[in-house]
């Protein structure tokens, strides 16, 4: 059985970079993240699979090549998020990666950490996200209950407003 976290890969070729955020996300999500580290994109390709929810990966998005593992990422699992990691602050490169599959680009710098941990916040606390990791359903059952939800709240204030 896995851990009901959700799967992190952070693909950083410099390894004390990759540890610094990979103990910078530990200290604030803790067990809600399962965390694994590669130096290579190859590497973490073959690690991939369904369970993999996020993958923080560090490229420059100027070859073709670093197009083509945002697509054979995106072909293992579409509904991975993919966040670029990048030295690269070009805007049509960030403009290119997000047409290729990419959910985020972040450009490397002082608070690059950190702009990371909202992204991953964002991506882990949706509120479908956090029924179907709490309750253990599926996907689509916890959009029926959550929409279901809102409505009686919507149905419930009309209701106290008329009277």
């Amino acid at each position: 059985m896995r851990n009901p976290g959700s799967n992190l890969f952070i693909v950083e070729s410099d390894f004390a970079e990759s540890n610094l955020l990979k103990n910078y996300l530990i200290k604030r999500f803790g067990a809600l993240l399962n965390i694994s580290t590669f130096v290579d994109e190859e590497t973490a390709i073959k690690h991939i699979d369904k369970y993999t929810d996020i993958i923080v990966i560090d490229v420059d998005f100027e070859d073709e090549s670093d197009k083509i593992i945002i697509k054979k990422i995106k072909k293992i699992n579409p509904d991975t998020e993919v966040v670029l990691l990048t030295s690269n602050n070009d805007i049509s490169n960030a403009i290119k990666s997000i047409h290729n599959g990419t959910s985020n680009y972040v450009i490397k710098g002082e608070k690059s950490n950190f702009r990371i941990f909202a992204i991953i916040h964002t991506l882990i606390m949706h509120p479908v996200k956090v029924v179907v990791r709490e309750l253990q359903i599926n996907q689509y059952l916890a959009m029926f209950l959550l929409s279901f939800l809102f409505i009686g709240v919507v149905v419930l204030v009309a209701y106290i407003l008329m009277y």
